[in-house]
């Protein structure tokens, strides 16, 4: 029997908890833990990219689209999931009973396929590091892409959960949030496209993207060997092992958090599996829901763990937002620009003292300003110089510069260096 949205009143038993006191309290004390990181870590992934010019490169608009579907996932899916998790009777309306699964499966699809375009990323940049890859324009559209298929995908949920009043004892009525589809189509909708499609073919997709960019690193010759030596710093080729292991990590846990749930979605279709997961009551359920659904807080603190320059990028955009940074800091560079390195300053106040009549001087119109230049050379020569501080102009690092060379005929020159930065 379907209903509308006042069809609650109908149920009896209205406010019946589906779980143990004891039990309750650890859900309520989980989703508000991964509500919380969630939030907090995703929105400061964004803002930092959206902060940084240096940052706007195709990888970086995949791993800002991986932040948004978690940040979406925590807002609508988070409490939600938490309140049908604690009522027997679904509590919120017939509009939320079909939004929460179609929400929460476009999410997981959009995270699922940003991970497969990341890996392809990384295995052309390392496999045909001279070919054209994807630009920013391209990344872009490919992102609208993503969300397209997944919002296509998962229409079927939309259309077909909705609103029930249910008698499971034949006699205590209970409203369910359920999925109207026969039996058989939905096996086949669970298995062929959520499962398969929406997990499994994504993941050995992104297994073989890895494995190749494993083996072809494996490969190096000699004479390769000795070229990265020369072209490059050792710094460069921690950073691109950094990168490579944060990627892995990020997809390992993903496969992980959600394939309770799959299996336990595949499995359900069989009477025997069905009746003894029952047997466990709805905490086993409630449980796996929570593991698959934490996923969404995790990716921020995974390139916090990896990435020391994320790091420092992460607290300045929190101190941006909470705190007034202190004027010239080295560690302002999400805030506002950055006093150039001492070395610049130095070579423009000799090309100031070469040239004092150079009013149109790139540096500063104002002859005051160019004037004073020693005195600002003088001053930031001063500054102790951090291995990491190593920046040029136009916010990427001294060091990379080699692995961009090597990428010259890309339009992104992100592969490897700019990336690093997330």
């Amino acid at each position: 029997m379907d209903t509308n949205d006042s069809a609650p009143l109908e149920a009896s038993n209205m406010w019946e908890l589906k779980q143990t006191p004891p039990m309750l309290a650890f859900l309520s004390l989980a989703y508000t833990v991964v509500f919380t990181l969630s939030i907090i870590g995703n929105v400061v992934v964004i803002a930092t990219v959206y902060r940084i010019p240096s940052m706007h490169t195709a990888i970086n608009y995949f791993i800002c689209n991986l932040s948004t579907a978690d940040t979406l996932v925590a807002i609508f899916c988070l409490p939600l999931n938490l309140i049908s998790s604690t009522f027997t009777n679904w509590m919120v309306g017939r509009t939320l009973c079909k939004a929460l699964p179609y929400l929460q499966g476009v999410a997981v699809a959009a995270s699922v396929t940003t991970l497969s375009f990341i890996a392809f990323d990384r295995f052309l940049a390392v496999c045909h590091p001279l070919r054209r890859h994807f630009s920013k324009k391209q990344s872009i559209v490919i992102l609208a892409c993503i969300w397209i298929y997944g919002l296509l995908l998962l229409l079927p949920w939309a259309f077909n959960y909705d609103t029930t009043i249910i008698s499971p004892d034949n006699r205590t009525l209970y409203l369910w949030c359920v999925n109207n589809m026969s039996e058989s189509v939905t096996q086949g909708y669970q298995i062929g496209v959520i499962f398969c499609l929406l997990y499994a073919a994504p993941l050995a997709f992104i297994t073989a993207c890895y494995g190749l960019v494993a083996a072809k690193l494996s490969r190096r010759t000699a004479q390769q060997e000795e070229f990265l030596r020369k072209s490059s710093t050792a710094n460069d080729r921690r950073q691109m092992s950094r990168l490579v292991k944060m990627l892995v990590t990020v997809v390992l846990i993903f496969a992980i958090s959600w394939l309770p749930l799959h299996l336990i979605s595949v499995l359900f279709f069989s009477r025997t599996v069905r009746v003894y997961m029952e047997s466990f009551g709805p905490a086993l359920p409630s449980l796996v829901q929570w593991i698959g659904i934490s996923n969404c807080c995790v990716n921020p603190w995974i390139y916090c763990a990896f990435s020391k320059s994320y790091r420092t990028n992460f607290l300045n955009t929190l101190r941006c937002r909470f705190v007034q940074p202190v004027t010239g800091s080295v560690l302002q560079r999400s805030c506002v620009q950055s006093p150039a390195p001492a070395s610049h300053f130095a070579a423009a106040a000799g090309a100031a003292a070469a040239a004092p009549n150079l009013g149109s001087h790139p540096i500063n119109n104002n002859r005051k300003s160019e004037q004073n230049m020693p005195l600002l050379a003088a001053k930031y020569s001063k500054i102790p110089r951090n291995k990491d501080d190593n920046q040029d102009a136009d916010g990427t690092s001294g060091d990379c510069l080699s692995m961009v060379q090597l990428n010259a005929h890309r339009d992104d020159s992100d592969s490897i260096c700019a990336t690093a930065d997330i």
